[in-house]
């Protein structure tokens, strides 16, 4: 009886001396003491494990996601240079670029052709179907006359970012890294490139950085006193597409879903409107948030508009421009009020107690036709622009905004701007015991942007 209790023991994780103690005592209380004692260890070693499995399980899996996509951190790299043959062209799929690629190395001698293939990928957005493409063979040596295609230099000035990853995972290696190099603080500044290593792709991206010191590079103190008038620019201009780089461009094939009608006025004489301060031969000057002035170049070549515009992210600046390209749709040479969208403001003042007391924001919906959810936040609170705002029994209002506060006027249902001249359209609604304001914000993109009407969502204060 005492062996068996001593194996039993010892498989239960006791000590010789624990075991010891046990065979000694008489005392059946002692005894259940010493169990205790034993089973409030082995619980704690039990958590641990517990924990120790959680963390590893975890570690598995981050390993495992890491294994399956074959990539593992963005990198920048500098110097890369490659020497090809290459054609552009609308390539209905990648698989029909990539074999246009292997045609062009069957026609080149042998002993010139090397292993690397490369695609240029000129879309902005992820496309299974008609791709702005541009393939190219690496080449080690010269070529004579006999080449049908022409030869490309591919080289980089600045940062690249870097990622390597199989076929089957290219599309999620483009979501990943363009994710990486936001989070980075970088923004793509050319078209993408596929280098095609045997069964593995090296994405890079030409990139810049965010930086306080760019914005003495493309920003101004002060306007210029005089005005040079460029007859071709006046008018009125529809933005047809959004491009990283020039390069990008291809008539006809735009890179960028706009989503709606985009214009830009060039006023008689230079004239400002909105965020636009001002114009001048070969420059748009633009205000910012902060108060500053963006001095930005355009070209104007084959009846388009090409203008630099300049990324913010709060005091940072990405030093290379984006190119925003614009079609003429009108000479006419036209003044700010011509141009400008003014609502009815001739409203008597209704009393709306429902309204009355300060409210802060909550969400905001680019298109005020969508459909809200307050379940589902589209923006954060604290990137948003307009903070919250209060209503007085007197029938007037305060926006609280990031810079400023102003005051308007309110009659139910509608917040008048009388001095810009908008009517806002506002309702009160109830989900889930909750109150929420629906508000109409028409700035800028409503007065002068064809009436696009955005919508802040706020709750009481």
């Amino acid at each position: 009886n005492e062996c068996r209790r001593i194996v039993l023991y010892k498989e239960l994780g006791f000590t010789l001396d624990e075991i010891k103690a046990q065979l000694d005592t008489d005392a059946p209380k002692e005894a259940v003491e010493l169990v205790d004692r034993k089973l409030s260890e082995l619980k704690g070693q039990l958590s641990l494990l517990e924990s120790r499995i959680k963390k590893l399980t975890q570690l598995k899996s981050e390993l495992m996601e890491d294994y399956n996509m074959s990539y593992h951190n963005m990198l920048l790299l500098k110097n890369v240079h490659f020497r090809t043959v290459s054609k552009r062209s609308i390539y209905k799929t990648r698989k029909e670029a990539i074999n246009a690629a292997d045609r062009i190395a069957a026609s080149l001698p042998a002993d010139k052709v090397g292993e690397v293939r490369i695609v240029i990928n000129y879309e902005n957005e992820c496309r299974e179907h008609e791709l702005d493409l541009e393939v190219c063979v690496d080449v080690t040596g010269e070529l004579g006359d006999e080449c049908q295609n022409g030869e490309k230099i591919i080289e980089f000035a600045g940062d690249i970012a870097s990622l390597y990853c199989d076929e089957s995972e290219l599309d999620s290696a483009y979501s990943w890294l363009w994710q990486q190099i936001y989070d980075s603080m970088y923004k793509p500044v050319g078209p993408s490139y596929e280098v095609y290593r045997g069964d593995k792709i090296e994405l890079l991206i030409p990139v810049a950085p965010y930086t306080d010191g760019a914005r003495d590079e493309v920003m101004v103190k002060a306007l210029p006193d005089k005005f040079e008038n460029d007859p071709q620019a006046v008018g009125r201009w529809e933005l047809v597409d959004i491009l990283t780089c020039r390069e990008q461009f291809s008539a006809g094939h735009p890179k960028c879903d706009l989503g709606r009608t985009r214009e830009l006025y060039f006023l008689a004489d230079g004239e400002p409107y909105w965020i636009y301060a001002g114009w001048t031969r070969g420059y748009v000057y633009t205000h910012n948030e902060d108060g500053s002035i963006d001095k930005n170049h355009y070209e104007i070549a084959d009846g388009r508009l090409f203008l630099e515009t300049y990324r913010h992210r709060g005091r940072l600046v990405c030093p290379v421009p984006e190119i925003w390209v614009y079609e003429k749709r009108s000479d006419e040479s036209l003044h700010a009020s011509d141009v400008r969208i003014c609502d009815s403001t001739d409203y008597p003042y209704i009393p709306d107690e429902s309204i009355l007391g300060s409210w802060i924001v909550y969400d905001f919906y680019s298109d005020a036709a969508a459909e809200f959810n307050p379940s589902t936040r589209r923006r954060d609170p604290e990137q948003l622009h307009l903070r919250g705002c209060e209503f007085f029994e007197d029938g007037s209002c305060t926006y609280t905004t990031r810079q400023n506060s102003s005051r308007l006027e309110y009659t139910k249902g509608m917040v008048l701007n009388r001095s810009v001249g908008t009517a806002s359209k506002y309702e009160i609604v109830k989900v889930g015991g909750r109150e929420y304001l629906l508000l109409e914000w028409k700035s800028g993109d409503y007065t002068y942007g064809n009436g696009m009407i955005r919508r802040y969502v706020l709750v009481r204060g």
